[in-house]
């Protein structure tokens, strides 16, 4: 396995989302926090075994048919980002989380697909879901009937991937 340290090249591009749903009068609302960073990093896992391919792609349940059938050979495999790629969803790759820093903004907004819920509607919910996430954080809207459904986390620019070790650190020259 070869481990990659990657990072966002440009500053207050990295975002986690929250996302919580609860049932209000008969109708299901999601809510979602996302959370601006000024940098993040991860280290991207890439699998270089038959064995290891083989894990990596029985943990996305694929086969190397599916696989060969889209790409055509293993080599263009997507196990990391392309450096050229200004979005990044890092659920697509076998990521570790090392660390955010400097959280730079906050949003919230509710999920509304079909455009079914009135702007006051969504005010309501949306100050509701602030009040009490202000008192206790993730608990308190917990408490009050909010379930996590999901977090995730996406780098909104280009990224620099370094070799490293499966902890991040990174090699020098001498691959010290």
């Amino acid at each position: 396995m070869k481990h990659y340290l990657m990072e966002s090249k440009n500053k207050k591009a990295v975002a986690e989302y929250d996302v919580f749903q609860k049932e209000i009068d008969g109708v299901t609302y999601r809510i979602v926090k996302e959370e601006v960073y000024r940098w993040g990093s991860w280290v991207v896992n890439v699998p270089t075994t038959d064995k290891e391919i083989k894990e990596w792609l029985d943990d996305r349940g694929e086969t190397m048919e599916d696989m060969i059938d889209c790409y055509e050979s293993v080599e263009e495999f997507p196990f990391m980002p392309d450096l050229t790629d200004d979005f990044i969803e890092l659920e697509d790759y076998d990521t570790e989380f090392l660390e955010m820093w400097d959280g730079c903004s906050t949003d919230w907004y509710l999920q509304d697909p079909g455009g079914n819920i009135s702007e006051d509607k969504s005010e309501e919910i949306i100050e509701l879901a602030i009040d009490l996430y202000e008192e206790n954080y993730h608990e308190g809207l917990e408490d009050e009937g909010w379930e996590n459904v999901d977090c995730f986390q996406q780098i909104h620019s280009e990224v620099t991937l370094k070799e490293c070790d499966a902890s991040g650190y990174v090699f020098d020259e001498d691959g010290v």
